[in-house]
């Protein structure tokens, strides 16, 4: 009954994750085509950015304990296995880049924005800021990619 119902949030949170880390990828494509027509648009639509990831680490957060289910489902007959360590790398590296790397970016990217948008800082530090958010968001999604590639190539 336990391995179910921790698989289901395991992929609930697995798509959390996914939105977080190819939502905000894709708004920063968006912010680059607005930038050229409007900074203050492109201001507003960074500070959505952030949220997507947000949602990318709380969602990883699930994960980690859902995947903690699933291993106690199985009576942790997983533990120790070649696929779940590569799993775990790149659950770890999934991890670091939304933690460490893109929610601060993101939040930079916002703030270098609104400075452009009230005439504080020139458009070359914006450009700069959007990217290396998109570089990092990029990274993400390559790690979304590895985890996924672990889960599905997984003996189960």
């Amino acid at each position: 009954m336990l391995y179910p119902l921790a698989r289901t949030l395991h992929l609930i949170a697995l798509l959390g994750v996914a939105a977080g880390a190819v939502g905000a990828l894709l708004l920063l494509i968006c912010i680059q085509r607005v930038m050229r027509e409007s900074v203050q648009q492109a201001a507003g639509l960074s500070r959505v950015c952030s949220t997507f990831a947000d949602a990318a680490s709380r969602s990883a957060l699930l994960m980690l304990v859902t995947g903690a289910l699933l291993m106690a489902a199985r009576d942790w007959s997983d533990w120790g296995k070649g696929w779940l360590l590569a799993k775990a790398v790149a659950f770890l590296a999934l991890s670091g880049v939304a933690l460490w790397l893109a929610k601060p970016s993101t939040r930079k990217l916002s703030a270098v924005l609104t400075a452009v948008a009230r005439g504080t800082t020139d458009r070359r530090a914006a450009m700069a800021a959007l990217r290396a958010a998109t570089r990092i968001c990029a990274a993400e999604c390559l790690a979304l990619v590895a985890l996924v590639a672990t889960s599905v190539l997984a003996p189960h």
